[in-house]
Formats: C-alpha cells, structure tokens, sequence
C-alpha cells in the first residue's frame, strides 16, 4: 500500500511531525504497524508534555485508524 496515495498533503506534515517520513513506494503490514507504534509513541509522549492527550489524539486520529486498518 502506498501511503502516498491514502493521507492528506496535512496528516503527511503531522506524520513527519511524528518522525514518520512517507515516501513513495508499497509498505508492507510489517512497515505500518511500525508507523503506527511510532505515532502512537508521539501521540503519547506529546500529551505528556503538553498535558492534553484529547488535542493529541484528536489531530492524530484519523491517521492512527488508517493506519491500525492496514497492519492488520
């Protein structure tokens, strides 16, 4: 699955927000569910930094479902 071709030009910002860098090739289930263990790490660390998991899940929340759907 290209990434590319599934997020926005603004969750590819907040995934290389994320240390996430999309590039333009196929991603195997492997590749995502480490992406998807990456943003989940940011999330989490960013909301204890900023003491606000809702903003931070909220912004990530979209990506983070599309990315859960496709490891699997």
């Amino acid at each position: 699955m290209n990434l590319l071709n599934i997020f926005t030009m603004e969750q590819t910002k907040l995934l290389n927000q994320a240390g996430v860098t999309i590039l333009n090739k196929d991603y195997s289930k492997d590749e995502l569910k480490i992406y998807f263990n990456d943003v989940i790490e940011y999330v989490l660390n960013n909301s204890l930094k900023n003491n606000d998991m809702s903003n931070s899940l909220k912004e990530y929340n979209d990506i983070i479902k599309v990315l859960d759907s496709y490891a699997k």
